[in-house]
């Protein structure tokens, strides 16, 4: 899961995240201060996301951008499909005919 971990600051009421230039999303603190900010709902391809601390006093400027990317997620391959060569030999094989305990090895 793609997420922002935001640093431990003293006195963090709560932290502005803004993804791609979008509206600012309020994240708040747990009690150290840290907090993390989930990105798994960026589609695939490149973002930027940015953040800032505010506390009673007021905010703090937006860090420089951070660059990440989401992959395209991996297909699921198709049903394999196929023919049979021999479809007499295939059907013995299948049933279990064609091959004997005392078949020698080696």
């Amino acid at each position: 899961m793609p997420k922002l971990d935001l640093n431990a600051e003293a006195n963090v009421t709560n932290y502005n995240v803004m993804v791609d230039g979008g509206t600012p999303v309020p994240v708040i603190p747990e009690a150290d201060g840290s907090a993390v900010y989930d990105l798994s709902g960026c589609a695939p391809g490149a973002h930027t996301v940015t953040a800032q601390a505010c506390n009673a006093s007021g905010c703090s400027a937006f860090m420089p951008d951070l660059t990440f990317s989401i992959p395209e997620p991996v297909p699921v391959p198709a049903v394999p499909t196929g023919e049979i060569d021999n479809p007499a030999i295939a059907s013995q094989v299948f049933r279990g005919e064609g091959y004997s305990s005392q078949t020698r090895r080696g």
